[in-house]
Parts: C-alpha cells; sequence; structure tokens
C-alpha cells in the first residue's frame, strides 16, 4: 500500500519571477487585438496535464512520451518515465498532483495504479488495489487524482465509474457516485480536486458534481452553464473551468465572475489548450509544447464573454 510523508507546505515563491525568466508566448485574448499577455515555460512533445506546487514547479504529462516532467522555477527540467510496467515506467499516465511541495502523485491509467514519488522524482510507493478480493477495494484504470488537507486520496475509479476515497493510513474508508448514489451517480467521471473547505469537486462529462468529504452528494454546476467542458481548476472555492477555448470563473456558489476566451496567434486554428492550473496571482494555461503564464488580473478585465 501507499505510504504518506508529512503535509507541510513549503513556503510559496511569488511567480511573478517565473514569469522573467522565459520568452513570450503563443496564445492571446479574443477582442483584444490579439495582443499576447503570456509568458511561456517548458519544452514539451504533447502535453496533456499538469499541475503546480506550493514554492512553483510545474509538473507536466507528455502523452507523447509517457513521461512525467518537471520545470523547476530556475528553469531546468527533469524527467522520469517511458512506456512499461516498472516503477519508473508508465503506461499513460492521465493525472497528477504535487499537494504540499514534498510528494507527486501520479494516475498511471493502463498499469491500474497510483504512484507516489518525492519532489525530486524519486520513487516512493505504489498503490494498487485491483486485485483485492473485497470489490470495494478494488480500482482500476485510474483517471484521477486529488488529496484533502487531512491527506487522504481521493481516486476516480474508472473501471467501476466512482470515486474511491483512502485515508491517510492507507485504508479505503469509502466509496462514492456509483450506482446507488441517486443524484450524485456518476457517469463519466474525469478529473478530480478537493478545496480547503472540505468539498470534492469531480467533472462528470458536462458538469461537475460537487461533494463532500464523507461522499454525501450536494450540488451540480452544469444545467446549461457549460457548452464544452475540458477540465477546471480551484483557487480556494473559486472554480475555473476550462469550457472549449473559453475560461469561465464561477463562484462558489455557481455564479459567473467572469469570462475570457483564448485564441491561438493563427486565424483560425485551433485554441489547442490542454489544462488549466491557478495558483496566487496566476493563471497558468497548458499548450501542448509550453505552459502560458498570464496575470489572473487579466481574466478579470472587461465585460463577460457568452
Amino acid at each position: 500500500m501507499l505510504e504518506r510523508g508529512g503535509l507541510a507546505c513549503l513556503e510559496n515563491i511569488f511567480l511573478t519571477a517565473i514569469a522573467a525568466l522565459f520568452i513570450s508566448g503563443d496564445c492571446c485574448f479574443a477582442g483584444d487585438n490579439q495582443k499576447d499577455l503570456s509568458t511561456t515555460v517548458g519544452k514539451f512533445q504533447n502535453a496533456a496535464v499538469f499541475t503546480v506546487d506550493p514554492p512553483g514547479n510545474f509538473f507536466v504529462i507528455d502523452a507523447g512520451t509517457n513521461e512525467v516532467v518537471k520545470c523547476e522555477i530556475t528553469g531546468k527540467q527533469h524527467t522520469i518515465g517511458g512506456y512499461g510496467w516498472t516503477d519508473l515506467a508508465f503506461d499513460r499516465p492521465v493525472d497528477l498532483i504535487a499537494p504540499n511541495g514534498l510528494d507527486l502523485y501520479v494516475a498511471d491509467y493502463g498499469n491500474h495504479r497510483i504512484q507516489r514519488f518525492d519532489r525530486n522524482l524519486n520513487f516512493v510507493s505504489t498503490l494498487y488495489t485491483r486485485d483485492d478480493d473485497d470489490p470495494d477495494q478494488r480500482f482500476g484504470y485510474p483517471r484521477s487524482v486529488a488529496m484533502d488537507r487531512f491527506g487522504a486520496l481521493y481516486i476516480v475509479d474508472g473501471e467501476n465509474t466512482r470515486v474511491l476515497k483512502i485515508d491517510a493510513s492507507n485504508v479505503v474508508e469509502r466509496n462514492f457516485g456509483g450506482q446507488e448514489a441517486g443524484k450524485g451517480r456518476l457517469h463519466s467521471p474525469s478529473r478530480i480536486r478537493v478545496t480547503p473547505g472540505d468539498l470534492v469537486y469531480v467533472q462528470d462529462g458536462n458538469s461537475i458534481v460537487v461533494f463532500d468529504v464523507f461522499g454525501n452528494y450536494v450540488r451540480t454546476f452544469g444545467d446549461g452553464l457549460f457548452g464544452d467542458l475540458q477540465t477546471f481548476s480551484l483557487d480556494g472555492s473559486t472554480l475555473y473551468v476550462l469550457d472549449s477555448c473559453t475560461v469561465r470563473i464561477i463562484s462558489d456558489k455557481g455564479e459567473m465572475m467572469s469570462s475570457r476566451t483564448l485564441i491561438p496567434d493563427s486565424p483560425g486554428g485551433d485554441c489547442g489548450i490542454r489544462d488549466l492550473a491557478v495558483q496566487g496571482k496566476k493563471i497558468f494555461i497548458l499548450m501542448p509544447q509550453r505552459i502560458l503564464i498570464y496575470d489572473a488580473s487579466d481574466f478579470f478585465e472587461g465585460r463577460e464573454e457568452n
């Protein structure tokens, strides 16, 4: 089973220092005369998902190589992975989190496991329960992983269309969102994240279903709110949603606070956005070959767009 490290966060580094290290980007706001407001970091073959840890380092899944890439705030890159089933290999990694500046967790979809590494990408341990005799303990094809402030892990169980909660002692505490969940039943769950206020957000098709940490259904964001939901991120209790090529910022009460559409620098091209993350006063946009860094204030300027 998976061993868990301490939860103390390292002191945050001002992310404006990152922006000074890199060159201008390749994505801009619609309606701003295509003015580029971003800086960039990283170099990847086909980046799919990323996260940023409290000190400001990026961890990126490169789907083109089955690798995890760490981009330090100094500009250095470190890589682990490649296709396989050993401790340092992956078979279609689909999500990762670096919640405390000490640990990295990777959802290794094809190998049916969650891999834990330290902040320097050294292997620590594996969580694998697919062969457990108890069906309530099993997960397969993990699609996403998250951690709450108490150190419990939440895994989107793609094989059984539910969420497993594993406590800090590595015991499967409960599962929820399955066939008996009523309003909280999940049909196509993907990304999962947990707020500091102990709410669990699960992307389910074109909606986001919210539970408490005990697996009780709370609410659903959806019902026509999104046109083509791609992914989401949380900053405290504020929800940042990538809806096609538009970033929508939504309060915990479901109120639309702002929305901005991003377009590529080539007319008529696909925006190509893969993921987004928020930390401090910065919004990070993952493109296939790089990460774009924006000031969060840029997304609140001007009128709301439809």
